[in-house]
């Protein structure tokens, strides 16, 4: 064998081993530049969020007013042009306020006015560019997407609604962050007193929301309020006074407290929706409907759902009232018969709503056991809340053995 055949038969051979080399070096390099572009990203992502939680930077294309936040500030002022208040304005420094807390609110799955810095309002607002200096105050809600819900609620909250009819404020900030897929949806209003001619006594009215509590639909007050302060509202089990109510002869008002089965002590303490519908009905002693109310019962403290339900004109006398709420069993009050009487707010005892009544026909029966069946099957629900008994966003074992044990209630009142 010549030696250049010898030495080519070893360039061949060392040919791949020479490659693949240069391949592992091209290889590392490229981990390594990726690894560096990698760290630079996060370190100015981590700069960039830190700066965002503590300036309140909110990207410009999430500053501008959505259709249900004009629609929410449209009906607060209607709201305060009834009391001769003053329409509030727009404020750039309180909708960058509002932005952030409800983004905040949605990314970390809380309600409440500390915020996940741990930051109070005052502080928040402060941070945010606004004078503290002023009165300032904050309603907080979620669950739904729909602005005239979320009003309601506050419209009809003596603290929150105290908020809404304030003269001290000039200025607001509205903000609904909203992840459809998830059906999470966080509202947060600013107010603020704006410009001031005179040295005013600071105040901060924070409508508290530890369990994300609403009072339901009450009556306005009579007189226009400037609260200094607004407490935080304690109802007992059975209250005998409710605050903000107003009594009104041409409009029968109900207080209604409803344990919902599968959510509070035996189940869900934070349910990701807040407020139920409810149809209240009267019937005379001959058992004839009289009239119907609808209204918002909304979850508090007391892991119960509570509000006002306005009637309007009914006459006083003896009745017995129906509570339904969807897809539940109609419940009866108990005792039965009760004196109703429209000077006063008719304090009814609390009923248990029971789940499960999904074709509402008011049974719960193998009818509502197979239509829930095929949604835990196959998890194809047209509507995912359908079986959601617990109101976790989730449709699992739990829900299941929820409408197990309620299915043998069968008739509802």
């Amino acid at each position: 064998m010549s030696n250049n055949h010898f030495y080519k038969n070893i360039s061949f051979l060392w040919l791949p081993v020479f490659m693949g080399i240069i391949l592992l070096i091209g290889f590392a390099t490229s981990i390594i530049s990726l690894q560096q572009t990698n760290n630079i990203q996060a370190k100015a992502e981590s700069s960039t969020a830190s700066i965002d939680q503590k300036d309140c930077a909110v990207p410009s294309d999430q500053l501008q007013i959505s259709s249900q936040e004009q629609k929410m500030l449209d009906q607060i002022n209607a709201h305060r042009t009834q009391y001769g208040l003053n329409n509030l304005v727009w404020s750039d420094t309180l909708i960058n306020a509002s932005k952030w807390m409800s983004r905040d609110m949605l990314k970390n799955q809380y309600l409440g006015h500390t915020d996940s810095l741990g930051r109070d309002v005052k502080t928040r607002l402060s941070d945010c560019g606004y004078s503290t200096s002023i009165s300032i105050a904050e309603n907080l809600d979620s669950g739904v997407k729909d602005s005239t819900i979320i009003f309601q609620t506050w419209k009809h909250s003596p603290p929150q609604n105290a908020n809404l009819l304030s003269d001290k404020f000039k200025e607001a900030g509205i903000a609904l962050a909203s992840d459809p897929a998830s059906d999470s949806y966080y509202w947060t209003l600013d107010l603020g007193g704006g410009t001031v001619t005179m040295t005013p006594t600071p105040s901060i009215i924070i409508t508290p929301t530890p369990t994300q509590a609403h009072s339901s639909p009450s009556p306005f007050p009579t007189n226009r309020p400037t609260p200094t302060s607004t407490p935080e509202p304690t109802f007992d089990p059975t209250p005998t006074t409710v605050p903000g109510f107003t009594p009104n002869p041409l409009d029968m008002q109900f207080f209604v407290s409803a344990k919902v089965i599968g959510i509070g002590e035996d189940g869900n303490r934070n349910p990701k929706h807040f407020t139920r519908y409810v149809t209240v009905s009267i019937y005379d002693m001959d058992n004839k409907l009289v009239k119907e109310g609808n209204g918002y019962i909304i979850y508090d403290r007391e892991n119960l759902f509570r509000g006002i339900v306005h009637f309007g004109p009914v006459e006083n006398g003896i009745y017995y009232i129906k509570i339904l709420s969807p897809r539940m069993l109609k419940a009866i009050v108990e005792p039965a018969f009760r004196a109703l009487d429209s000077k006063i707010l008719n304090i009814l005892p609390r009923v248990t709503l029971i789940q499960g009544d999904i074709n509402a026909d008011n049974v719960i029966d193998i009818a509502d056991y197979n239509i829930s069946l095929g949604c835990f099957q196959d998890k194809k629900c047209e509507d995912k809340n359908l079986i959601d008994f617990n109101d976790d966003g989730l449709t699992d074992i739990i829900d299941y053995n929820i409408l197990l044990r309620d299915y043998w209630e069968w008739q509802g009142d």
